[in-house]
Order: structure tokens, then sequence, then C-alpha cells
């Protein structure tokens, strides 16, 4: 990009017979140490000094003199306008984005400095605050940036993959061996799954909307033992019943986010999720059950999760807050949590996001935290890889604005995966993600002389999930 810097006035340094990086360092040390000497050093000073460094590219020197000449006091639209010039040159996005708006602050329409704060935006993937700004753009500068019309459809996601567990393999009742007066019962989830489509509109330089569903199969084994047939001191184990049968779930979800300005946004989203299937019970009747026979049913449930999140950007963080509620397998749960988001370089070649959740369910009168801690960054011109691991047990749990849902009933204990992301092109990214999980499931056993026992079962799943997100 070129950008025209405006009315200034000329500075001749003559670098003769001298070596000019020698005299730029003594120029830098008797500029600070005027400061130090004088805090109200006057603009011209300021001026000449910064936009000298400004001519000659010296984008680290202009950053220090420029603060230090903030830090005394003298502030006006041409510093702050170079000051992030300086650090846009230097890849520091977020840092620069402060400096450009301040600038405006002193002079609303200046192209220059509003061309560069919009790619600062979009550099920083604020897609929303970058919108925002070009709806005061001047004609020439529409024109040059094509931001005249406001696209309705920003991008499209596809995602799918699947899940490899061992439950079965290893929790699976091969042979019961019990007394005859014991029944047992287990329903054991294994290989899933996934797929996922969806696609955003922006409906206004401020407000954006996405749409997507979902697909879900788990393969699942439940196992039956009857206790022994009557009359008592029989010794031989009652039925066994074993069935292979799947889960179906479908999924649609929808999130408005909203720019409230100053840094803030706002998301709303809402899951919506139908599970079905069919698989053995015992035949119960009114007074007894009959203890040697099963009976098919068919189950069909909805359930449904709402949220709510607010974020604000300050600097090189973003903070923000998140809350929502749900019926998972008809069990409330209330959550509410914070995110804290770092990029220690102000952009996205290195960040770092920490969460901690407090999970309620409500008929437990249970709290669960769960902390997750992820770190990113770019390791080759056009790869990002991001690891992550979260602590807490996870069980009817959702996160990312209700985007992911954990409704499989089973405690989820230790998480922790790797991410992989490619830019094919400027408007095609692909991801490959890997999520190893370690489960917790139960199992009743249920005797006379013991009465009800429910243990606990371990088992892992490993993920793999394949994403490409096509943006217009």
């Amino acid at each position: 990009m070129e950008f025209n810097q405006g009315q200034h006035t000329t500075i001749i340094v003559s670098f003769a017979g001298i070596n000019s990086a020698f005299l730029i360092i003594l120029f830098i040390l008797i500029i600070t140490s005027s400061f130090a000497q004088n805090p109200n050093e006057d603009f011209q000073s300021v001026d000449k000094s910064t936009y000298l460094l400004y001519t000659q590219k010296n984008w680290d020197s202009l950053i220090q003199i420029g603060n230090q000449a903030l830090k005394s006091g003298v502030d006006y639209f041409y510093l702050r306008e170079r000051i992030g010039i300086a650090y846009y040159e230097n890849g520091n996005y977020l840092k620069a984005i402060k400096h450009f708006e301040q600038a405006l602050n002193f002079n609303e329409s200046d192209g220059t400095t509003q061309e560069y704060l919009y790619y600062s935006y979009i550099y920083s993937n604020r897609k929303n605050e970058a919108g925002v700004l070009s709806t005061k753009f001047n004609a020439s500068l529409e024109e040059k940036l094509n931001t005249q019309k406001n696209n309705v459809f920003e991008k499209v996601y596809l995602e799918t993959g699947p899940t490899f567990s061992n439950n079965i393999k290893q929790n699976q009742i091969q042979r019961p061996r019990f007394n005859n007066n014991t029944s047992l019962g287990q329903d054991l989830n294994d290989d899933k799954y996934y797929v996922h489509a969806g696609f955003e509109v922006n409906i206004s330089k401020r407000i954006s909307a996405y749409l997507g569903y979902s697909f879900l199969t788990i393969s699942k084994l439940k196992q039956i033992l009857f206790p022994g047939i009557f009359p008592p001191g029989n010794q031989n184990l009652g039925p066994f019943y074993n069935d292979e049968y799947k889960l179906f779930q479908n999924e649609f979800y929808g999130n408005l986010k909203f720019y409230l300005g100053s840094g803030f946004s706002l998301s709303l989203a809402y899951h919506f999720i139908n599970v079905n299937y069919s698989t053995i019970y015992p035949d119960v009747q009114p007074d007894y059950v009959l203890f040697d026979h099963v009976i098919y049913l068919n189950t069909s449930f909805n359930n449904h999760v709402v949220s709510l999140s607010i974020n604000k950007r300050v600097s090189l963080f973003d903070f923000g807050i998140t809350t929502s509620w749900s019926n998972l397998n008809y069990k409330n749960q209330y959550q509410v949590g914070g995110i804290f988001t770092w990029f220690p370089n102000g952009n996205l070649n290195l960040y770092t996001t920490s969460s901690l959740v407090s999970a309620c369910a409500w008929e437990e009168k249970k709290n669960r935290l769960v902390f997750d801690q992820l770190i990113g960054g770019k390791v080759a011109k056009k790869l990002w890889i991001e690891g992550y691991v979260t602590l807490g047990e996870m069980v009817n749990y959702n996160e990312k604005n209700a985007f992911v849902v954990h409704n499989s009933g089973d405690k989820i204990k230790f998480r922790t995966g790797l991410n992989f992301i490619v830019l094919l092109s400027e408007k095609i990214e692909l991801s490959v993600r890997y999520i190893y999980l370690q489960e917790e499931g139960y199992r009743s056993v249920d005797s006379i002389e013991d009465s009800q026992n429910t243990t606990t079962i371990n088992y892992q799943n490993n993920t793999i999930i394949g994403g490409l997100k096509w943006t217009f």
C-alpha cells in the first residue's frame, strides 16, 4: 500500500563523511535526554524528530521517541499517526490500532489514517470494526478498498471426522461372573462420526449471524443381565442380553453477534438438539419386572442450550464473560465463566487463551470448575498450530458460545489436543484438529446381598476433525 503523509516541514541532514547509524543513535539519545530534562518539550522539536525518523523508516526509534513524547504531554494528530504507522510496519497491529484511533480523534476524516486503521482491524481479525469504520470513508477511499457494498455472505464452513473409542473393547462383559441374585446393566458409548455445515451472513456492518446444521451418530452397546430364575437356590445366571445399536443426533445452531462499539461485542447463541435411538429395556409391568424378557423401545427427545457472551478488546488483550443454560439429558445446568486472550506481539503470530468456567448442575446441587489453556502461533508462512489442555469434569457441558456440546452422559475427565490451520489461499482455510479424551462411564450392579451399586468405568477417545472455511 502507498500512503501520502501530507504536509510537513522537511529537514535535510547531511551525513557526509560520518557514519549515519552513529548519528541516528546520537540523535535519539539527545532527544530522549531533552525529554527527561524538560517534560514539556515543545511541539516543533517533537514534530521534527519524529518526522525525520518516519522518512528514514526507523520504526523502532520512532516508537521509542514518540512514546516518550506522549509521556511528556505532547500529543497531536501527526504524532499519533506516525507512531501508529511505525507499529503497523513492525507488524504490531493491535498497538497500531490504539494510535490510529487516537489520531482520528484529532482528524476523523483523514483518509490515510482511516486506511491504515482499516487494515489493522482486518489483520487482527476484527472485521466488524473494519466494517463500521468503512461507513466513514469518502467515495475515493470506498472505491479504492472496495467497501461500497456490504457482502451478505461472509463465509461457508464445513467440518467432519470420526472418533475412535476403546470403550466397548475395554469394558464390555463377555461372560458375566456374578451370583444368581445379581442383575447388571450398562450402556456403552463407542465410535462416533460427526459432520457439520454452516454459513455466516452480514445483516449489517455491526451485526452478523451464523447458522449451522450438525449430524452425529454414536455406536453403542447395551448389556442387561437378569437375576437367576426362581426357585431360590438355582445356581444358574439369568438371561444375558447384548444390543449393539446406533444413536442419531440432529442439531441446529444459530449465533447472532453484535459489535457495540469501543471494543465491545455481544453474542447470543442457541443450540437445538434432537436425540433418537432404539434399544432394549427390561419388560416392566405395573407390579413386577419380567426377569427373563426385554422389549425394544424407540426413544426421541429434544434438548436446548442458550448462551450469552460479552467481549471487550483492550490493546493486546481480549476479555470475555460467558454464561449459558442447558437441559441436556433433561438435567438443568447453568454455566458462567471468564475468558482471557493475550496477543503478546500485537498480531496473530502468537496468542494464548485461558478460560475458567463454573458449571452448576441444578438437580445434583453440584458445581464443577473447568479450566482450559490454549497457546497458538504462526510456525510457517501459511501454517498455524494450536495446542491446548482442559482440566475438570465436563458432563452435559457446552463451550465456544454453545457451538460445542458434550451430552453423551459420560464425564470427560481430561482433554488435550492440537489444531493445524493452513491458509490454502486468501479465501480458503483448511484445518485439522486432533482431540484426546479420557472419559468415565458407569455400570449398575444390583444384588440382594449388596443392594444397588454403581461402579465407574474408564476409557479413551481419539477424535480427528477436518474443516474447510471459504470466505467470500
